[in-house]
């Protein structure tokens, strides 16, 4: 059943005055039939439905009485799976909790609500013996509500808020073929310690991994920030006044999180190696108004972002500086070394495109990419400013195949054996770059030099938001194909020849009119 009554919430005048209204009201529902909340709602957990998730049935039951200058709210909700509670008042203008405001579902539940992580669990040859129980708790909550239409004043709110999980088992494979092995992670606590706004936020988190009883992993983050409101209250616009914090993977056997990862296609035992090392350090200074004194607007200083990634297969290395007006590469810039990086693309390629990437060999470097320096400034929309871009970025491709798919068959390799891409970003949106590049196809060398200049490429639209010229740029160079075999002519799909005769071998009519090979040199101006 449901009884409400609403009164003085409108004004002689015909004003909705919500701080004066006086609110009582009853809920008391029992066994609520989750399937009926599922055909009016379909489609609130995605794969999933309420019922699977919840419970069959549910109870829920609320209280409220009062209003802004005085009142209180008591609301339960119990089901097979998960359960909220909450108690809270309000006295001018101000609601605060009695206790600690809590919402709990069990690890059916959980793995109701995952059938994504279900489907990868089975394709990746692993098992959760216990999927974790969660729970949020939420104490000492503050929050000043807004009075007669004025803006939300955030300054002295806040809450302590806790997420739990407990501990986590199972088994996974190291190898396709290879035994199963247990693995177990620790109980997870991340905490939210946000009492004030005004003041000093604080994010802690951390747990551990074992696998076949050895240590596996540990992740902790401690993260501060304070300088989050501006004079009047409201989150500013920016970066905080001050930011500092670490978040720290330590020894990480990538198969453990393999599962939680896959439906992002990728591989981590095979894209990162089998142990992952990886730090994230944060850091900023807040200057001296940054508070936002009297007569002084608060300014938002830069954040320096340090990365630092260590696998078998895959580093990066890097620092940037981010700020309001823009982002800012620091040091020696940021580089990457991705040896499967092949078949890490290989993952994201349409089928319908017709390609397959790997690596040519097993010491293939793969991609190589530092950015030497990086300059994205913001334009007055907010958004990055394409025209006043500056970059300088060095890839190198070294072991990497491509096989053409070709009337539905995987035809000969183009193995790049080497390449080089120099590239920079000028004022006005102009890219350059220079190519050199060593590559065979069917046992015979040939390569691709040149250098090039795309004026007008990178831009922003009438929305401000950052894109390409395609229509006004003006591409200007030049690029020679040197050696180029004729049985290049294999990666073009060839159609039947009529009456059902075989394909035209475009390969021997290619021969017959240039040879083996041929050299292409294209200038554009």
């Amino acid at each position: 059943s449901i009884v409400a009554t609403v009164d003085q919430w409108v004004s002689k005048a015909g004003k909705i005055t919500p701080d004066t209204a006086q609110v009582d009201a009853t809920i008391a529902i029992a066994k609520l039939p989750m399937a009926l909340v599922d055909a009016f709602a379909p489609g609130v957990v995605a794969g999933s439905s309420l019922r699977e998730g919840l419970g069959e049935l549910a109870d829920l039951s609320a209280t409220m009485k009062g209003g802004m200058s005085g009142g209180s709210a008591d609301i339960t909700f119990n089901s097979p799976n998960a359960s909220a509670k909450a108690k809270v008042k309000i006295a001018n203008s101000v609601l605060t909790s009695d206790s600690p405001i809590e919402v709990k579902i069990n690890g059916a539940g959980i793995a109701a609500f995952s059938p994504a992580l279900k489907k990868s669990l089975k394709e990746q040859s692993a098992t959760l013996d216990t999927y974790p129980d969660a729970a949020v708790l939420i104490d000492k909550l503050r929050f000043t509500m807004p009075s007669g239409g004025g803006a939300i004043s955030l300054k002295g709110s806040g809450a302590l808020v806790t997420a739990k999980l407990t501990e986590v088992r199972g088994t996974v494979k190291l190898q396709k073929d290879g035994a199963a092995q247990p693995f177990k992670v620790a109980p997870l606590t991340a905490t939210i310690d946000a009492q004030d706004l005004g003041g000093t936020v604080k994010v802690a988190a951390a747990t551990s991994a074992e696998l076949s009883g050895q240590p596996a992993g540990n992740l902790n983050a401690d993260i501060s920030a304070s300088g989050l409101l501006d004079s009047n209250g409201a989150f500013i616009k920016g970066t905080p006044g001050k930011v500092a914090g670490d978040i720290s993977i330590k020894g990480m056997a990538t198969a453990i999180a393999q599962p939680f990862v896959s439906a992002l296609k990728l591989d981590l035992p095979k894209d990162v190696g089998p142990m992952l090392d990886a730090t994230v350090k944060i850091a900023s200074n807040a200057p001296a108004n940054s508070a936002g004194a009297t007569g002084s607007p608060p300014t938002t200083p830069p954040i320096d972002i340090d990365i630092n990634v260590a696998g078998q297969f895959l580093k990066i290395q890097g620092g940037v500086r981010y700020a309001k007006d823009g982002i800012k590469s620091r040091g020696d810039g940021i580089k990457i070394e991705a040896m499967h990086a092949a078949e890490m693309a290989g993952r994201f390629i349409d089928p319908k495109m017709n390609i397959v990437v790997q690596s040519a060999r097993t010491e293939s470097k793969g991609l190589t990419a530092t950015i030497r320096s990086l300059d994205l400034p913001m334009n007055a929309a907010g958004q990055y400013d394409m025209k006043r871009m500056a970059a300088e970025v060095d890839v190198g491709l070294d072991g990497i195949s491509v096989f053409p798919v070709v009337n539905g068959k995987q035809g000969a390799a183009l193995d790049v054996q080497t390449m080089t891409l120099g590239l920079g970003v000028v004022a006005g949106g102009n890219v350059q770059g220079s190519i050199n590049s060593a590559i065979w196809h069917e046992g015979a060398p040939f390569g691709a030099v040149g250098a090039f200049n795309i004026a007008g490429l990178l831009t922003n639209g009438k929305d401000g938001k950052p894109g390409v010229a395609m229509e006004t740029m003006r591409p200007s160079g030049n690029l020679e194909l040197r050696n180029v075999p004729v049985s290049i002519a294999r990666l073009a799909p060839s159609a039947p020849g009529p009456n059902g005769e075989p394909p035209l071998d475009l390969v021997k009519l290619l021969r017959g009119v240039v040879g083996p090979n041929f050299t292409v040199a294209l200038n554009a101006k």
